[in-house]
């Protein structure tokens, strides 16, 4: 591994910078797709009768529970 980082700093500032992008989207890309499955697996939680032809409202009420979730955990 230590051999990887040296060939990296070695490199020319252009490819340094081309395989940061790369390596950043990439990143955010993972994390994303984790966040949408997580909110998509909470979100149909809320998906009731009710709430089938309101998604604003089943999407109100998952944000809700989510914010009273966080303060909850940081004593609010």
């Amino acid at each position: 591994m230590l051999e990887e980082i040296e060939k990296l700093q070695k490199k020319p500032q252009a490819a340094k910078e081309k395989i940061l992008a790369a390596s950043v989207i990439a990143i955010m890309a993972l994390i994303v797709a984790v966040w949408l499955q997580t909110v998509r697996h909470s979100f149909s939680n809320y998906q009731s009768e009710n709430n089938a032809a309101n998604p604003l409202g089943a999407l109100w009420s998952a944000a809700q529970d989510g914010f009273k979730d966080v303060f909850s955990d940081f004593n609010f």
